[in-house]
């Protein structure tokens, strides 16, 4: 039940994403992406990834991560244009991590 939790909460969060980066709400971008990258690493830690592709989990969250890291530096440093940009990587980053999990049952 906590996987489907948070695969379901990775989906709306991505839904709302791309729906704030379409209106160019760069506070609630910032704030969207922060949610759908936490969910997505919650499925992450709830998924029974076998040993072999552990290292493709690894390498999937940490471009979350660092897309993430981007985009909350352009946030802080106010460039729109690169919060912008930076929301739909860290919602494609997302996206990759969850279609990549979904091959796998809750742990």
């Amino acid at each position: 039940m906590a996987r489907l939790t948070a695969e379901y909460a990775t989906e709306r969060a991505q839904a709302s994403l791309r729906n704030v980066i379409k209106l160019g709400r760069t506070a609630d971008i910032v704030q969207w992406a922060t949610l759908a990258a936490t969910a997505v690493m919650e499925a992450a830690d709830l998924a029974a990834v076998p040993s072999e592709d552990a290292g493709t989990v690894t390498m999937l969250r940490g471009s979350v991560t660092e897309c993430l890291r981007s985009l909350t530096k352009a946030g802080l440093g106010g460039d729109t244009d690169g919060v912008l940009s930076r929301g739909e990587l860290v919602g494609d980053a997302v996206a990759n991590l969850a279609v990549f999990l979904g091959r796998y049952d809750a742990r």
